[in-house]
């Protein structure tokens, strides 16, 4: 349960109806409108989020008519009942709230979402509205209410008025500096905006607080200046994004003649991308037109039809600039996230050849996790165009953390217990990726400040910078319903793709793919920012995990990947593939069969209720699509033997009335059997409608050849011989190979060569699944008897042991 949850209180009127909402704000202090109570010296209340029903009364201890604040005591809150810090941010325009109200005709309260705007009249008042189409917006019955900025994480103000015009969306909320003047005693209590961002990456405007870094900063401007092309390269939790968004973005946007554009490859790069570009293309673009367009201008992109460097040059005559800068964020998303290698390849092919004009406009600065360049360098010409252009960021040094640390604290006039800062800094030595726990532990030990000072109570009841991650996790999950849990298990899998040579990392997973029942869940997990949810280019929504330091400290969600690896690797496989039917019209051809199909069935079964409906319909349509094979072989198979047997009756009647002439008559038994033969190869080679059809030809064939020779059945075997290729599956090594073995079922077929290499193939499918490397010829091959375990051998004096 969120804090805002545990403090919320309903306010009753004398006649028992609902007058409004107000919230705890110090252990026996209670803020509210004084429209809300009026009169009254004292109010029955209750918490509805915590303990609804249980009534309680307050005392009005003050009431301040001109700011319409009422000040409340509560002798006795609830269990679990805790109060909210009010906040105080210089700037609300644009921060999402929510706040919690009762309207008329909800007794039991609704939530109200929108975006803050600034200070209106002589009031003060800050204006708050409804940004979205649907939804409850703040109207009559949320007075008292906390208003929750979601940048700030804290209260910003108590909702306090509404419009009631028709069609306008807006309302007024007390911000919490006159909420501060009407009742000073809570001035201790406030705290400022909390500089530190957790698990989420420094933004541009976070720049302010953003430390330590500046001297790559400086270096990665000028290297960008210089250079058409710059990736910022280093292991996971080093700061990458930070350093480029709050880093590098805000020392160029002041530049005259620079227009910027940020992106994640995802799993749609061109989608991203062309998602990135249109608003700087059309600035005047309704958002739904947008969202038409991107999966056009996408197309156009990746086909070469619109070339990257002519927009990029449309881009900048309509922004009036003279450079564009792209970042393509967590690059490494290419190769986790997007299957195919094709637009893999056309997406990097397109930068490569926008970046190779002469006198380029365009600035393309990436960054990429240090473990997966080797995927980057696997393509020649992007590693020939990476090579001199990349930037190493590595581990911070401890002056450097030092300032990341004080400074953005000094910033908002708090300051630490001494001796605190050099705990922290102790704790955190030269851990590699630790700042994303550096910054969460900050972020736990900011709201837990007393009087502007951080303490080394509070680092301790948060668990340090190593624990406090983990920590808070089990805390959220702790506070989750029995079915809530189970269902966390469920999401958070999903949100992680399973690495095969490399470690987990993050993966978006859209709405649809969660599952309608799960996202109530989501945006709960999303409340206490472990998650992030947001809308791709097509404006589908889609949720992460707020960063990879979650998947790789959090003990019970690395339990729950390691439980469920074996599904969540067969999951990515069958999208990939169910993908790739949909992009070719549902073609037959791509449908599963045989063993891949009957490993579906079984996850369908174990775990249908945790694989979407796109991929359950394409399950389906393979088990259809195979049962109407299976009825197929069985019709063929009764044609054959009735055609067969009335042969055979004709040759033994003719026998029978011919017996004067038997050697003729068999002579013309053999050659009417060979016709129909031949006619029946010649029928099913000349269409198949399946590939049993197509190899039972070539034998019916060759059967009328060994009776008598034909012109059919000839042509009948030199047009399958001629074809004779597509029932057979290619396995290339560089050099002889020299050992083949099958394994005890039949479905594997390991190769060794003299190039060194071993190759393990799915016979079915003719896929490679695996590539065993030696340093000189492989001599051996072997599978173990149970069929799980391949064994290599060679002369360079190792053999290798692999998991089939």
């Amino acid at each position: 349960m969120l804090a805002l949850e545990k403090a919320i209180v309903r306010i009753y009127g004398p006649t028992g109806g609902i007058v409004g909402v107000g919230f705890l704000a110090a252990p026996d202090t209670l803020l509210t409108c004084c429209h809300v109570v009026g009169e009254a010296v004292e109010v029955t209340l209750d918490f509805p989020l915590l303990a609804a029903g249980r009534k309680r009364v307050a005392q009005v201890v003050h009431s301040d008519a001109e700011r319409d604040v009422a000040v409340l005591r509560l002798e006795d809150p609830p269990p679990g009942a805790e109060p909210i810090r009010l906040v105080t941010p210089q700037e609300t325009w644009g921060h999402p709230f929510r706040a919690f109200g009762f309207p008329k005709g909800h007794p039991g309260g609704v939530w109200a979402k929108g975006e803050l705007r600034g200070p209106i009249g002589d009031t003060g008042w800050v204006q708050i509205e409804d940004v979205g189409q649907t939804g409850y917006f703040v109207r009559p019955g949320f007075s008292g209410t906390p208003v929750w900025d979601d940048e700030v994480n804290g209260v910003v103000g108590m909702a306090v008025a509404a419009d009631l015009t028709p069609g306008v969306r807006a309302a007024f909320c007390i911000p919490a500096e006159q909420l501060l003047d009407a009742w000073p005693d809570l001035k201790e209590r406030a705290i400022p905006p909390n500089p530190y961002r957790g698990l989420l990456h420094f933004r541009e405007k976070d720049a302010p607080f953003f430390f330590g870094r500046e001297p790559f900063g400086e270096r990665l401007s000028a290297e960008v200046e210089r250079h058409p092309l710059t990736a910022v390269v280093g292991p996971s939790g080093s700061g990458k994004s930070s350093v480029v968004f709050a880093g590098l973005l805000p020392r160029l946007r002041p530049r005259p003649g620079w227009a910027i554009a940020t992106m994640r490859p995802g799993r749609a790069p061109f989608e991203e991308l062309a998602g990135a570009l249109l608003p700087l293309l059309e600035p005047e673009m309704s958002e739904t037109d947008r969202l038409r367009e991107v999966p056009k201008l996408a197309v156009a992109l990746r086909s070469g039809e619109i070339p990257l460097d002519r927009l990029v040059r449309r881009v900048l005559e309509k922004q009036g600039c003279e450079r564009l800068l792209v970042v393509v964020d967590q690059f490494e998303e290419l190769y986790t996230l997007c299957d195919d290698k094709e637009i893999q390849q056309a997406f990097v092919d397109r930068w490569l050849e926008s970046l190779a004009a002469e006198k380029t406009p365009l600035r393309l600065v990436l960054t990429l996790r240090a473990d997966f360049l080797g995927q980057a360098l696997a393509y020649r010409p992007f590693a020939d165009r990476l090579d001199g252009r990349t930037l190493l960021l590595g581990p911070m040094s401890r002056e450097e953390l030092e300032a990341a640390v004080i400074r953005p604290a000094e910033k908002q006039g708090v300051a630490f217990e001494e001796g605190l800062v050099t705990r922290i800094l102790d704790e955190v030595g030269d851990e590699p990726g630790s700042l994303p726990l550096l910054e969460f532990a900050l972020t736990q030990l900011w709201e837990r400040q007393e009087r502007a000072r951080l303490t080394h109570h509070a680092y301790d009841e948060i668990g340090g910078v190593t624990g406090a991650l983990a920590r808070y996790a089990e805390r959220v999950y702790d506070g989750l319903h029995e079915t809530e849990r189970e269902r966390a298990r469920e999401v958070l899998i999903q949100l992680v793709q399973p690495g095969e040579g490399t470690e987990d990392t993050r993966r978006k997973a859209s709405r649809g793919e969660l599952g309608e029942a799960r996202w109530p869940l989501v945006r709960k997990l999303a409340d206490a920012r472990l998650v992030v949810t947001d809308r791709d280019a097509t404006g589908r929504e889609t949720a992460e995990v707020a960063h990879e330091a979650l998947i790789q400290r959090w003990g019970r969600l690395r339990e729950w990947m390691e439980e469920n690896r074996a599904f969540r690797l067969w999951q990515e496989r069958v999208r990939a593939m169910c993908r790739q039917w949909e992009e070719s019209g549902r073609d037959e051809g791509a449908l599963l069969r045989g063993a891949p199909l009957a490993q579906a069935m079984e996850w369908l079964e174990q775990r249908g209720g945790e694989v979407e409906e796109s991929l359950r319909a394409y399950i389906h349509a393979g088990q259809k699509r195979a049962e109407a094979e299976r009825r197929a072989r069985e019709q063929l198979r009764r044609r054959i033997t009735l055609g067969l047997a009335v042969g055979l009756v004709v040759a033994l009647t003719l026998a029978l009335l011919a017996g004067w002439q038997w050697r003729r008559a068999e002579e013309q038994r053999k050659a009417a059997l060979a016709r129909q033969l031949a006619a029946q190869a010649q029928y099913m080679s000349r269409a198949p409608r399946s590939t049993t059809e197509e190899l039972i030809a070539p034998l019916l064939a060759i059967e009328s050849l060994h009776r008598v020779p034909s012109i059919e059945a000839h042509t009948v075997l030199q047009d399958v011989l001629f074809d004779w290729p597509r029932f057979h599956h290619i396995i290339r090594h560089e050099g002889p190979v020299v050992a083949v073995a099958f394994s005890p079922d039949g479905r594997y077929l390991a190769t060794g060569s003299d190039d060194g290499t071993a190759a393990l193939v799915e016979v079915g499918t003719g896929r490679e699944v695996a590539r065993i490397r030696h340093e000189a010829p492989v001599v051996a091959v072997v599978f173990s008897p149970d069929g799980r375990y391949l064994a290599t051998g060679s002369d360079d004096g190792t053999a290798a042991l692999v998991e089939v």
